[in-house]
């Protein structure tokens, strides 16, 4: 992420989820992690197979 934590932890929005969506996005958590870290990974990989299509 090329965005400091402050920067991000500056504005804070909460979306909601689904308890299911929610099990799979802490799934795909890694150690140190936050929910926004792994929202980044699934934007920016959503981003890549969108330019491959």
């Amino acid at each position: 992420m090329s965005e400091s934590e402050t920067e991000r932890n500056t504005a804070v929005t909460t979306i909601r989820v689904a308890p299911s969506t929610a099990d799979d996005l802490h799934d795909l958590k890694s150690r140190g992690d936050t929910y926004d870290d792994v929202v980044c990974r699934l934007i920016e990989n959503a981003g890549t197979h969108e330019a491959e299509s």
